[in-house]
Parts: structure tokens; sequence; C-alpha cells
């Protein structure tokens, strides 16, 4: 979904549980949040988030919850 819109998929792993009710959306700084809320946006859901520490994996990272639906996904 988000890769079609310009984004890349660097890593996917599985939480440590499976009770995320929120999907996060994480800027790793400032730098990204524009990045970030466009991701939001094409998700449909999910809140947005500056991280504390960067980490030198992704520009934004997104912690999928339990309020993703994929039919229900915006677009561009």
């Amino acid at each position: 979904m988000l890769v079609p819109e310009g984004f890349n998929l660097v890593a996917s792993e599985n939480a440590a549980s499976f009770d995320q009710e929120e999907t996060r959306v994480v800027a790793t700084s400032n730098e990204f949040l524009d990045d970030a809320h466009r991701a939001q946006r094409l998700l449909g859901v999910g809140k947005v988030y500056i991280g504390l520490q960067p980490t030198y994996l992704a520009d934004v990272f997104v912690i999928v919850g339990k309020d993703f639906k994929p039919d229900d996904a915006g677009g561009p």
C-alpha cells in the first residue's frame, strides 16, 4: 500500500504482542514528519508520532494496530 506511493520497505517483523489497538506512524525526526503524515493518510488510520531515538534503519516506521482495515485505506 505504501510502496507504490514511493515508500521503500526495509524491514518487516511482528511486534512483541498483538494487542496494539491503534496504528502508529513514527517519524524518526522532525525532518521526516511530512512523510509520516503522508503514510498515515495513505493507510487511512493511526496517529503520527516523532520517535525519541533514530533507528538508523528507516525514516518512518509503522506499527500496525487493530484499527487498520486494508479495505478502508485512503489514497493519495
